[in-house]
């Protein structure tokens, strides 16, 4: 089992490698030896500063920050106008000048509306700049189950794809399709609702390596506990093994 915390700052990945291949692939930096249950095991753990979700927001933001400091992203709907403030400075935050629309069918006799919305493509362009180089992904990890926590529940919650008690099994394909069907919306109330859905969508595509068929469970809390990586880790591990 692979868990994998999303911060605001940083993001984590923990696992017990089984294949030979990764433990011989992986940076040693990575790699710690753990005694658990009476048992030796050899620990893959890396936390990637930086590429927690409000970290990442601000460089995806600032990828398109014009001479003026306003930023214009294509991961931003047009019809947004904002102010966001990360890590003691504020940003201008707006949709892209040159505005894209989406074609939705009128109903009941009504006309057609042309609806402004993100450019999901230049979006996903951005966030694999931003992720590009920066993470390891040893092949095992689509063999793996894979569990997610913090803002990987968050988010999926947010947009319904899961119970926000129960949680949910997702496949990384329908992380996906939900950051393109977020990016056809206008929602000010979530201004960026496209931005993150995006970049976690990349991330475990371009920067963990999984496939679109590969499921990842998310979890708030089991047996009334919420989890951080490390005990939704040790739950699995007692009641399943490695």
């Amino acid at each position: 089992m692979v868990a994998l915390d999303l911060g605001g700052g940083s993001t984590q990945i923990t696992f017990v490698p089984a294949e030979e291949d990764t433990l011989k692939s992986t940076p040693q930096e990575y790699l710690t030896s753990i005694s658990l249950l009476h048992k030796n095991l050899n620990l893959y753990t890396h936390s990637y500063l930086g590429l927690g979700l409000m970290a990442a927001r601000k460089d995806i933001l600032l990828h398109h920050r014009d001479e003026n400091g306003v930023i214009h992203s294509p991961c931003i709907n047009p019809i947004i106008h904002t102010k966001w403030e990360y890590a003691g400075d504020v940003y201008d935050v707006n949709g892209p000048t040159e505005v894209k629309y989406q074609e939705v069918r009128g109903q009941a006799g009504r006309l057609n509306e042309k609806r402004p919305i993100a450019d999901h493509e230049q979006c996903l362009r951005t966030c694999i700049e931003v992720i590009k180089d920066q993470v390891h992904s040893p092949p095992e990890l689509k063999t793996r189950d894979v569990i997610a926590f913090s803002y990987f529940f968050d988010r999926a919650t947010e947009r319904g794809l899961i119970d926000p008690y129960d949680g949910g099994i997702l496949t990384v394909q329908e992380f996906l399709q939900a950051s393109t069907q977020t990016c056809n919306i206008p929602n000010a109330e979530q201004p960026f609702a496209c931005l993150d859905l995006t970049f976690i969508s990349a991330f475990l595509t371009h920067g963990y390596g999984l496939k679109g068929t590969n499921t990842i469970k998310l979890y708030k809390r089991i047996d009334g506990y919420e989890l951080s990586w490390g005990l939704g880790l040790a739950f699995h591990i007692i009641n399943n093994g490695i």
